[in-house]
């Protein structure tokens, strides 16, 4: 097979022709599997997006309940009771707290366990899509016994 010669055009005897390049069959088999690839790597991305978002609701909503134990303990003994709540739906900006974003749901129970004791439960849903709260909440408690309690008088003097 003649090919010409590229400097004067002149046909050059048994000069073969230069196959180096890549064929469309190869170059579209290569596409295919970095499309496969690629799709594989975003897909891990997306889930591990996923999972670092869920985990940040849930830390502040561990942060909220906390904050709502905290305050059960800067009250005293008369105002504790008053903290309860059922269901009260707000949004962290709302709360002046840790969190700056996120929509939330509280429920605060105070139940008497004893003579001198009170039971504080908080649980605390966050939403994970609209619409769509939390499977479960995040549950923190605590109990507080009225000998532990200083009064008001003596947590100003300090």
């Amino acid at each position: 097979m003649n090919i010409r010669d590229n400097d004067r055009g002149d046909v050059v005897p048994g000069r073969k022709r230069n196959n180096s390049g890549f064929t469309l069959v190869e170059v579209m088999v290569a596409s295919i599997v970095l499309v496969i690839v690629s799709s594989g790597i975003m897909s891990g991305i997306i889930a591990a997006l996923k999972v670092q978002a869920n985990a940040t609701d849930y830390y502040r909503a561990t942060c909220l309940a906390r904050n709502r134990i905290q305050l059960a303990w800067s009250r005293s003994w008369d105002e504790i009771p008053t903290i309860a709540d059922s269901n009260f739906q707000f949004n962290a900006i709302d709360e002046e707290t840790v969190c700056d974003t996120g929509e939330y749901m509280r429920t605060t129970f105070v139940t008497p366990t004893g003579t001198n004791c009170l039971n504080v439960t908080v649980q605390i849903w966050y939403r994970v899509k609209p619409q769509v709260w939390s499977p479960q909440p995040v549950t923190m408690e605590t109990i507080i016994s009225s000998n532990l309690l200083t009064s008001s008088e003596d947590r100003r003097a300090r």
